[in-house]
């Protein structure tokens, strides 16, 4: 299978021009798209045990819990605003998606603007596996038995008049920075060309 073939992707973003372009970007694919950390758990525990899970993750590094599954019965406005906060909560679904068995999961940037320590940690572990870097996407580190993590950089822009473009573009005036979600794709496939999912197939 490769990014060509109609891929199963969950997509956790919760910034809605994001959002946008994972909508356009990966429209020949089939798309989940949730905003916080305990949609994408919900949905990565729907699929019934023993039953194939997404290909894909692609994961922001920072977004909200949810509810907040210790604080949900919790009144104060306190508790209530850390659930609906941006958290770095990248890593943790990441190692979920593995626990669950996705073969690939991306961490997924625009810009620069995730200047944190949560951040070059993750590209540390990945260095420290003597890998280089190539671009803007490292090449990945494995984590769980059957999981490959990336840490990609990948930028479009959104138009005035909508459109969301991939290209290199000139004069960046009027043009608004994006995650480019096929950028990541084309990262994976660019490795390995996609062939552990079928190597990670769950028999029935």
């Amino acid at each position: 299978m490769t990014k060509d073939e109609n891929l199963e992707i969950l997509v956790v973003e919760d910034t809605p021009i994001h959002q946008e372009s994972a909508r356009i970007l990966l429209e020949d694919h089939k798309v989940t798209l949730v905003g916080t950390f305990d949609e994408a758990v919900d949905v990565l525990e729907s699929r019934p045990e023993g039953r194939w899970t997404y290909d894909v993750l692609l994961t922001d590094m920072f977004f909200p819990q949810g509810r907040g599954e210790m604080m949900r019965d919790m009144f104060s406005a306190e508790s209530q605003a850390i659930a609906k906060t941006p958290q770095d909560l990248g890593m943790y679904l990441a190692m979920h998606a593995a626990q669950k068995g996705v073969p690939y999961v991306a961490i997924c940037s625009d810009a620069n603007h995730h200047d944190h320590a949560q951040t070059y940690a993750l590209n540390d572990l990945i260095l420290r596996q003597k890998h280089h870097l190539e671009g803007s996407a490292s090449e990945p580190m494995k984590i769980g038995e059957k999981t490959l993590l990336f840490n990609i950089l990948g930028p479009a822009y959104k138009t005035p008049d909508g459109r969301i473009v991939t290209e290199e573009v000139g004069d960046l005036e009027g043009l608004e920075r994006v995650k480019n979600w096929m950028y990541c794709l084309e990262a994976m496939e660019n490795h390995d060309g996609l062939q552990g999912l079928q190597e990670n197939l769950i028999p029935e």
